[in-house]
């Protein structure tokens, strides 16, 4: 009985040795755990340095006549020079104008009439529009298209290019009115007749509006001509404005824009020649035209 019970209790603790030592074993046999490896530092990419340059080309266009009037033919590259503030530039391309009358000069040519109704006074524009329809009579063609623009606050396209002279003629006639004014002339649409001060005040800000509109008029519409390939021509019946430092940023965008385009602007001052005034009178207020791209 003595043996029976022990050989059971011997039994039991074998068993509970082998459980004991089990327990352990299977630990041991679990892999260790590891910490993700630290990332390293990503280097910054290395990028090349660019050195970029700009120029411009700059078109100019020439007409050249004998002292009767007549126009000079076969003209070279080396028959021409252009200077800029007295230093010589250099001439990189050079075309010659064929004649319209010539049958191998398929291409069209494309000119715009403008009138800056802000800035013009009634006689000056009525006298400014019928100069434009003469000349609409003796220039149009089929190879000569034409527009008819005008400022009067806003930019108005009057009538499309086409080469029909009837209906620029009748875009370009007539007298039409402007709900801002470029030029504070007392003869002209921007006019005071209350002398105060907080009304010239006001005449200066709205003449300042005026002239920015205007510029930025040409500027949008020389945008809308860089689709029409070729060369393009802007005549601008203007009586002008002050070129202030102020409208300088506007003008030099102006000027950027039609070159991008191949606009060529031809501004006339349609008051004509201006004489002094005699001694003892009251002299002129009127500003001379700014022919800001020649």
């Amino acid at each position: 009985m003595i043996a029976h019970n022990f050989s059971r209790a011997h039994l039991a603790l074998a068993l509970a040795s082998v459980v004991f030592v089990a327990f352990p074993s299977f630990a041991q046999d679990s892999p260790p755990a590891t910490t993700p490896p630290a990332a390293e530092p990503q280097q910054p990419m290395q990028v090349a340095s660019t050195i970029k340059k700009e120029s411009r080309l700059v078109l100019v266009d020439t007409v050249v006549t004998d002292k009767k009037g007549n126009y000079i033919h076969d003209l070279s590259q080396g028959d021409f020079k252009v200077y800029e503030d007295n230093k010589e530039q250099t001439i990189t391309s050079f075309s010659n104008g064929a004649s319209s009358s010539d049958p191998q000069n398929s291409q069209k040519h494309y000119l715009v009439l403008f009138f800056d109704n802000s800035s013009m006074a009634l006689p000056d524009q009525i006298s400014a529009r019928a100069a434009a329809t003469k000349f609409i009579d003796s220039n149009v063609a089929p190879d000569h298209l034409m527009a008819v623009v005008e400022f009067g606050g806003s930019l108005r396209i009057v009538q499309n290019f086409t080469a029909n002279a009837e209906l620029l003629q009748a875009a370009a006639k007539g007298v039409k009115s402007s709900y801002v004014a470029s030029n504070a002339d007392t003869a002209g649409p921007g006019a005071s007749t209350i002398s105060t001060p907080g009304i010239a005040g006001f005449t200066n800000a709205a003449t300042d509006y005026g002239a920015r509109s205007m510029l930025l008029s040409v500027r949008t519409l020389a945008k809308n001509l860089r689709s029409i390939p070729g060369r393009k021509m802007l005549v601008l019946f203007s009586s002008g404005f002050p070129l202030t430092a102020e409208r300088q940023s506007e003008l030099t965008a102006t000027i950027d824009a039609c070159n991008k385009s191949n606009v060529a602007v031809y501004s006339l001052d349609v008051r004509g020649l201006q004489a002094p005034a005699p001694k003892g009178g009251a002299a002129s207020n009127r500003q001379p035209c700014p022919c800001f791209l020649r």
